[in-house]
């Protein structure tokens, strides 16, 4: 069965769900260039939502990286010790003790991973550290020699070919200038991923935030420690919030690490350029040498589809996209389950009657899942969402605002551990700013200059549009609750 076929290139859209694929449908992200291009003794820091793609981007540069021999070290919280951290909450401490713990991480890894890659006088000094044990002072200066003088040579390395691996679609050429810049600024090359980051500490405990602070801190450290070195670790943007929001004012740390970020964010293109690449590979599988423009006819009835409990139609591309939330994974997984439910019927293609099938599950589970990613800052999130159902998808400002000033009579309300008060527009704004933190509610500003007349305001376009000192602002505003999250309120 085709639907087979197309199975195997939507199978779950977690990258440990795609490695066998993810070489083969990979679609390099516009910030790729600003990755890779980070200055000397600096890391780069990956922010983005869940399911945006930063343990994609981690996966595959590991690699590319291994392909043409060059060191790479992949680390992940459950790599790095934290049972000497104890009750320690000051960053100074924290950042000295997980500094520690990291080099004697990496000196695992070296071991398990890259022992080939060492000279013979490295690897002596690798083997002597061991023998010290990681808490000698010694096995920190020794490993931290091996980094600093670890890597491959530049001129080993065949930059045009390497820019390929790393973007074999269109539009490289800021891809190829940042690798050119790169390469011409080193002698010798190695990686290190740090992947999920926040992990390292509780989200359930608050004076756990510094552990996240001390982590990448000591990435920086090492980064700068060694030149030769190019890291790269992940965050999820809700996490960066809670951090930068912090209330003991962590101002310094706040400035020493936003000029290392890189906001992941998937465009429209992107996205849609994920999906028919992976649409493209499986129809190519069943009759090669189609072009793109009629992969699509292969494994769907129409070229359009019918949006759920509506007579709308909408191009299978907008319909995708708008319930996507700019994260590839809600689009590969609501496709999987579209396929899922036409391979039960044993059908050859998907039909309208598929995706009217999947949406309300698959919204209940994308609503369910928003309101635990919000529990920090709320904790019953999902009960401010489900006051929504029997109300209108679209607001003005003003009916909103009432709205949401009469939920706090309703149930009890906290929002940073802060009581939400009945009736107080202040209060109201900051229920909105979190439903927008959350884009279960997105902004519309009237812009003539925009084909239809407003332009859309999402979170990360403005993350400080609803506040109360910007109330003028916000008189003419129009909201819409996201599309992804109306079937639920519809069902609910």
């Amino acid at each position: 069965m085709s639907l087979t076929t197309l199975q195997r290139y939507f199978p779950t859209g977690t990258t440990e769900g795609e490695k066998q694929i993810l070489d083969d449908v990979f679609v390099t992200p516009n910030q790729f260039g600003a990755i890779l291009g980070a200055p000397i003794g600096n890391p780069r820091i990956l922010v983005g939502r869940k399911g945006v793609g930063k343990t994609a981007i981690i996966e595959r540069l590991q690699s590319i990286y291994s392909q043409v021999e060059v060191p790479g070290l992949l680390i992940r919280p459950d790599d790095i010790d934290t049972s000497n951290l104890e009750n320690r909450t000051d960053i100074g401490s924290l950042k000295r003790d997980i500094y520690n713990s990291l080099i004697s991480s990496i000196a695992a890894k070296i071991g398990s991973t890259l022992r080939g890659c060492l000279t013979k006088e490295q690897a002596d000094l690798y083997s002597q550290s061991i023998k010290l044990g990681a808490r000698d002072p010694s096995f920190v200066a020794n490993i931290l020699y091996i980094l600093q003088t670890l890597g491959k040579p530049i001129a080993d390395l065949d930059g045009p070919t390497l820019v390929k691996k790393l973007s074999p679609q269109k539009n490289i050429a800021g891809l190829t200038e940042a690798i050119n810049s790169h390469l011409k600024t080193k002698k010798i090359i190695w990686y290190l991923l740090v992947d999920d980051t926040d992990q390292i500490a509780s989200p359930e405990d608050l004076s756990h935030k510094n552990r996240i602070w001390a982590l990448l801190l000591a990435i920086r450290k090492i980064a700068q420690e060694c030149p030769n070195l190019k890291c790269i670790a992940t965050l999820r943007t809700e996490v960066w919030l809670r951090l930068s929001k912090n209330e003991k004012g962590q101002r310094d740390q706040i400035d020493h690490i936003r000029p290392l970020i890189v906001q992941m964010r998937a465009s429209e293109y992107h996205m849609l350029e994920i999906v028919h690449q992976r649409i493209s590979k499986a129809a190519r599988e069943l009759q090669p040498g189609i072009d793109e423009a009629h992969s699509l006819s292969l494994f769907f009835e129409k070229p359009d589809v019918k949006l759920p409990m509506s007579s709308e139609r909408r191009s299978w591309d907008s319909f995708l996209f708008k319930n996507s939330r700019e994260r590839p994974r809600d689009t590969i997984q609501l496709i999987s389950r579209i396929i899922e439910t036409a391979l039960a019927r044993n059908a050859e293609k998907i039909s309208d009657a598929d995706v009217e099938k999947v949406m309300f599950g698959y919204s209940k589970d994308k609503t369910e899942d928003l309101a635990v990613e919000m529990g920090e800052v709320c904790s019953n999130f999902l009960q401010i969402i489900r006051s929504f159902k029997n109300q209108n998808f679209d607001w003005n400002f003003e009916d909103l605002i009432n709205f949401l000033a009469k939920l706090p009579s309703r149930f009890g309300l906290y929002i940073y551990g802060q009581s939400m008060k009945p009736n107080s527009r202040e209060d109201s704004i900051q229920i909105l700013s979190i439903l927008h933190e959350a884009e279960f509610l997105n902004c519309r500003i009237e812009d003539s200059s925009k084909p239809k007349g407003y332009d859309h305001v999402n979170f990360l376009d403005d993350p400080h549009l609803v506040q109360k000192d910007r109330w003028n602002d916000l008189q003419n505003s129009k909201w819409e609750i996201h599309p992804l999250f109306r079937s639920y309120l519809l069902n609910a």
